[in-house]
């Protein structure tokens, strides 16, 4: 019975010792996951005007970012805010900046992705919008709207038959924005009744049918230019 409870203990020691191991190989993989990525240049919803001339059309931005833990490579991604189409991508940078030719009197929207060999995971940093100058102009576009919420592709319950939507707008100029909600079960391109014009705020709540997908962008205006946001669906 003594040598029974002596080996029962072995195994209790020696299990043991194989979860603590376990566990170790679990903290050390973790922290080998890249870190998520900190934007510095160009400023968020912020006109750019350090651009050196390359063209008429065209000028030279540079990108700048902190280097993330655990990080061997990083990918830089710019796209249209108002179309969400991809301009241009930089992969497997191995330094926290890139030099990239742009069109000018355009609004951006730029981020990074950090990796490494080791994770299949990656990191990410937010999504900064910027406006880059070209001639001299008095009044510059709204950014085009971010969709906050229903998010893209979202089964919604309505409440007492309604729903709330929600964005968020901004203005390199820092002007006073309205806001058009264009909602319909076509394209998100309908004419929209009164009562969705104009909009000071950044949310609405309005009447949907049951058991329909809804499409809807918002356009943003400054009292001189606006833009539009990219189309987004949900379902009710």
């Amino acid at each position: 019975m003594k040598n029974l409870k002596i080996i029962l203990g072995v195994l209790f020691l020696i299990a043991f010792i194989g979860c603590d191991k376990d566990d170790d190989n679990i903290i050390e993989e973790e922290a080998k996951l890249p870190g998520d990525v900190l934007l510095i240049a160009p400023l968020k919803n912020q006109t750019c005007e350090e651009g050196l001339d390359v063209s008429d059309e065209l000028s030279k931005i540079t990108f700048e970012w902190n280097d993330s833990e655990n990080t061997e490579t990083y990918d830089l991604i710019i796209t249209d805010p108002e179309s969400g189409n991809e301009v241009v991508s930089f992969l497997n940078l191995t330094s926290p900046t890139r030099k990239v030719d742009l069109v000018k009197d355009k609004s951006y929207t730029w981020e990074v992705i950090s990796k490494n060999s080791e994770a299949t995971e990656t990191g990410a940093s937010e999504s900064w919008n910027f406006y880059l100058v070209g001639d001299p102009q008095s009044n510059y576009a709204p950014f085009p709207a971010e969709i906050l919420k229903p998010e893209q592709s979202a089964s919604v319950e309505l409440s007492d038959g309604k729903a709330v939507l929600e964005w968020q707008g901004a203005d390199p100029d820092g002007n006073e924005l309205i806001y058009t909600v264009y909602i319909d079960k076509v394209d998100g391109a309908q004419e929209p009744p009164e009562d969705l014009q104009n909009i000071t705020g950044t949310s609405v709540e309005i009447e949907l049918d049951e058991n329909e997908t809804y499409f809807w962008r918002i356009k943003s205006s400054d009292g001189q230019n606006s833009s539009y946001s990219p189309v987004h669906y949900f379902k009710t």
